[in-house]
């Protein structure tokens, strides 16, 4: 009888496991919007760097000139798109996205695949390249046939050169 009475309903455990869930979601959702508003916020830093270039190399041509205004416009389009980016709303982003996968899924997963790969081809890109693999030199000693050469008249290798049969 007092078993029952200190075993938990099967309720309430379940109650708790939702409980848990929700929060893990909440949790996950959180750090997921963090994530999210740092990449914003490094997009919006980099188109910024971008626009910056765009105003110097302006500077160095001839002020008034075609090119010159053509760089111009470009580095204040550039500028406009990171003060964009950077007041973007992550909640509304979200929904945007989701009602046009709903809308859309097909269309939506095959985005989702192009932009997978050319991130992949951005960050593999962006990574340092590997060192060469260093070209093996042999040094005098390392003859592959040295062990054949000092065989025994069977014509088996002996074992370091101790004058033993390799079995």
């Amino acid at each position: 009888m007092t078993d029952d009475i200190n075993k938990p309903s099967t309720g309430s455990v379940r109650d708790q496991a939702a409980d848990m869930a929700r929060d893990a979601g909440k949790a996950v959702e959180n750090e997921a919007r963090h994530r999210a508003e740092d990449v914003r916020d490094a997009a919006a830093e980099e188109a910024q760097k971008v626009a910056n270039a765009a105003e110097a190399a302006s500077d160095e041509l001839d002020p008034g000139s075609l090119q010159a205004q053509a760089v111009e416009h470009l580095a204040a389009t550039i500028e406009d798109f990171a003060r964009q980016v950077r007041s973007t709303d992550i909640d509304r982003v979200a929904q945007s996205v989701s009602s046009f996968a709903r809308s859309n899924p097909m269309l939506f997963v095959g985005g989702a695949a192009l932009l997978g790969a050319a991130a992949t081809r951005f960050l593999k890109s962006r990574s340092p390249r590997p060192a060469s693999p260093p070209v093996h030199t042999r040094a005098p000693m390392d003859d592959p046939w040295a062990p054949y050469e000092s065989a025994q008249p069977g014509g088996y290798p002996t074992a370091g050169g101790n004058g033993r049969t390799l079995q």
